[in-house]
This record gives C-alpha cells, structure tokens and sequence, in this order.
C-alpha cells in the first residue's frame, strides 16, 4: 500500500487504485495529484481493504476485474456495503467484465486500454455525482 506524497495531502480528497499491474500504480500515483487526488494503491483486494479501513478520505476506487485473490466486481460489491459513499469505477480489458461490475454496484466502467484522459473524465464525473449526492 503506497500513497504518493504531496505537500497538501490533507487537503486533498483520495482515490484507491487496486490492480496488479505495478505500471499502473505509478501512473496513477503521478497523474492522480494533477487531478487533485490523493493516490493510494493496492495489488489485492485483502490490500484494498486495509486501504479502505485505515484511509478514510477515500472517495474513488478504480478496481481492475482480475487480481490474484478475488476479482473485482466481488470487491466492489464488498466495499460498496462497508464504503457507500465512495465512488466504484470498475475496468477491465473484458467488456463482459462491465456486467460484473455493474451488478456490484460499480458506478463507472473503463474499458482497457484506455488513456489518462478517459480516467481522468470519469473521475471528474464520479466526483460530480458524488457532490450532486450529498448536496440532497
């Protein structure tokens, strides 16, 4: 479980990225602040929970289907019970993996491959609707 370090960590609202691609950490962990994120990892879902349980301004979690302990739609649907007031974005390279996710109680989908700015826009979105969320 790593978290880039910034200067404003406090400050700044959290994204989880679990997946079990290293590449995609430190992506994520580099472009995640440009967006105004925190970024924490994690390459498993008993990771992932560690993350959830001792982060609590987490409000992104962008979960890969496949990861060695479970797959990710089990996950989400797990955190979705415990975290309700984070956002899921599910992704895969498998489009069939979006049905998974969405009857997990994912929020988004991302279809692999895709780029910094396909991420970037539904992070934007999911933090949209979260807002819109809690101002009801």
């Amino acid at each position: 479980m790593r978290q880039h370090e910034t200067g404003m960590e406090a400050e700044r609202l959290s994204m989880l990225v679990v997946d079990d691609e290293q590449w995609l950490h430190f992506v994520m962990q580099r472009y995640g602040p440009r967006i105004g994120l925190n970024v924490f990892t994690a390459s498993s879902c008993m990771e992932a929970c560690e993350v959830l349980r001792n982060e609590p301004g987490i409000v992104i979690m962008l979960c890969d289907m496949n990861l060695v302990d479970e797959n990710g739609s089990q996950l989400v649907a797990t955190a979705r019970r415990t975290h309700p007031g984070i956002m899921f974005i599910g992704m895969s390279g498998n489009g069939e993996a979006e049905k998974s996710f969405s009857e997990a109680g994912a929020d988004y989908f991302l279809g692999k491959p895709f780029t910094l700015s396909d991420v970037e826009r539904l992070v934007r979105s999911a933090l949209e609707k979260r807002q819109n969320s809690m101002e009801r």
